[in-house]
């Protein structure tokens, strides 16, 4: 596959919508699934594109739920020299070049993840080879959305499923770590990276480090699958090396959202409720996301992230809870007032 070297400009729209064309399989049993893929036993795809995130996001769905303990599935960027065309390169010592590496999303098979940030190749701590990280379970929650925003200073901050992820144990982005990231991102950009592999994995028996083995026992890695969907990749500073995927369709305007009538909603602004996600999709408010729960079948709450409009329909909610991040979230209950009694009710 042939790439493009020389630096790309910034193109009409920023917000781009990739699927798996836009990958090369760099080896293993993957296929298209939902605007993404999905990988059947050992495998992975590499990105043709590095994009400088800065001021930018990434999102997409990510469905763990066929994985197998002992077996690493991913989703990370890496940023190569010359971008993905000069080859392959990541955070540790081994056969490719090291290079700064954002793993956003590395899981256990179904069993539990970690988002890390490698910024530098060495020891010396901070955000180096063995990264500034957080982790986090997916018991009962295989299925869920992952964005990772970045800040145009080069600060992070990343969510699943709309919560905040702390990213803060082994050290955290300071002004050093941070400044590597702005220029690496204007130098390099980062280019996407997905793959599934026996061997290191997050949790109490891991090691720091991708080039120490698990101390769980490892299924056959055969048995493992998992998918990410629904990506989408906002990079206002532009493309740095490679192709540009396809854009997003905006979506087309609807009539206004009305006011939920009184009494429908209690709303807990500053507060999450945990639950169970019932599906995600966008909002304009706290109010649409609520109607958005009124209109939908089994669903008795929600909760509405402020930064990205995220509206989070849920099935079970708990006791509202501080969000942690600083009011960055509204939640609510939904009452759904039962239907006026036709007349012929009334004469019952």
């Amino acid at each position: 596959m042939a790439y493009i070297f020389s630096l790309l400009t910034v193109v009409a729209s920023d917000t781009y919508c990739p699927a798996l064309g836009d990958f090369d399989v760099a080896w293993g049993n993957v296929q298209s699934e939902g605007r993404g893929w999905r990988v059947n036993g050992e495998g992975g795809v590499h990105g043709r594109t590095s994009f400088n995130l800065l001021g930018g996001y990434i999102e997409f769905d990510f469905d763990a739920c066929g994985g197998v303990g002992g077996v690493n599935n991913n989703f990370y960027t890496v940023s190569p020299n010359g971008g993905m065309g000069s080859g392959y390169c990541d955070i540790q010592s081994n056969d490719s070049p090291i290079c700064m590496e954002l793993d956003i999303d590395e899981n256990n098979g179904n069993q539990n993840g970690r988002t890390t940030w490698h910024t530098w190749g060495n020891k010396d701590g901070g955000c180096d080879q063995d990264g500034c990280y957080a982790d986090f379970s997916l018991g009962g929650d295989c299925k869920y959305h992952m964005r990772t925003e970045f800040g145009s200073d080069g600060g992070i901050t990343q969510y699943r499923n709309g919560a905040v992820l702390n990213v803060n144990q082994h050290g955290g982005l300071g002004s050093a770590e941070k400044n590597q990231i702005v220029q690496t991102m204007n130098n390099q950009g980062a280019a996407l990276i997905s793959t599934q592999w026996s061997g290191w994995v997050p949790g109490a028996a891991a090691s720091k480090g991708h080039n120490v083995s698990s101390a769980l026992s490892v299924a056959d890695s055969n048995d493992a699958s998992f998918a990410v969907t629904n990506v989408v990749v906002h990079a206002p500073q532009g493309i740095r090396y490679g192709p540009a995927p396809p854009t997003c369709n905006p979506p087309t305007p609807g009539p206004p959202t009305p006011t939920p009538p009184p009494g429908q909603c209690q709303m807990f602004d500053g507060k999450n409720n945990d639950g169970t996600n019932l599906k995600g999709g966008s909002a304009s408010s706290a109010d649409d996301c609520c109607n958005q729960c009124a209109a939908t079948s089994g669903c008795v709450g929600f909760t509405w992230v402020h930064a990205n409009n995220e509206c989070w329909l849920k099935s079970a909610v708990g006791s509202p809870r501080d969000d942690e991040c600083g009011g960055c979230v509204t939640s609510g209950t939904v009452s759904v007032p039962a239907p006026t009694p036709t007349r012929n009710e009334k004469e019952a």
